[in-house]
């Protein structure tokens, strides 16, 4: 794997280029998914979209072993609730090449969407990348089939929701406390150059 993926565990795009996808192949050609295509360990990568279905950040979420990878759901949906997406894409890659979904894949998928329609977010896509790439949209697995109804949900979801509404809390405190600092510098500076006008003058 070269340094994009190496450097970090989860590598965030929050400037990625502005791609508007429209198809499977459009997910499989970015280069960070023909990054993970061949690797020998499985890889976990979300894509977050606006309405437009245009690419707002590309996010490895996570590395597994060469047949599974362990990650929870409110790690996934996370994302698209920083980014206030309105739409997600996972991709992850079958070290063996062989794209076919396993079941793990499929239940894994179907709890993502039931906790991704909680926020209003679609689920547009699952791609399995390997010897070329498959779609579980195409092939029916994401007519929805889930329990969408929030008393269905157990206390371990609601658990981790409860989670992950203070662990974003959190994030976004501590950016608006950046924000605020650096807005006091650049105060600053303004301040001390408008100075070394008045002293030029």
């Amino acid at each position: 794997m070269s340094v994009l993926f190496e450097i970090q565990k989860i590598q965030r795009l929050e400037n990625a280029e502005k791609i508007k996808i429209a198809t499977p192949k459009d997910i499989y050609n970015i280069p960070q998914i023909q990054e993970i295509k061949d690797a020998t360990q499985e890889h976990l990568i979300v894509i977050t979209l606006n309405t437009k279905n245009i690419i707002t950040s590309i996010e490895l979420i996570g590395v597994g072993r060469i047949d599974s990878i362990n990650i929870d759901a409110k790690d996934v949906i996370r994302p698209a609730l920083i980014q206030a997406s309105s739409g997600i894409i996972i991709v992850h890659n079958h070290p063996s090449g062989d794209t076919t979904p396993s079941k793990q894949d499929i239940g894994f998928t179907a709890r993502i969407e039931d906790m991704a329609r909680l926020f209003n977010i679609s689920l547009l896509d699952h791609i399995v990348v390997g010897d070329g790439y498959l779609s579980m949209k195409e092939m029916g697995s994401l007519e929805y089939k889930g329990s969408f109804e929030k008393e269905k949900f157990n206390n371990e979801t609601i658990d981790e929701l409860k989670k992950l509404n203070s662990s974003l809390v959190s994030e976004i405190e501590s950016k608006d406390k950046k924000i605020s600092m650096l807005e006091k510098q650049i105060n600053k500076y303004k301040k001390q150059i408008s100075k070394d006008e008045e002293l030029e003058i």
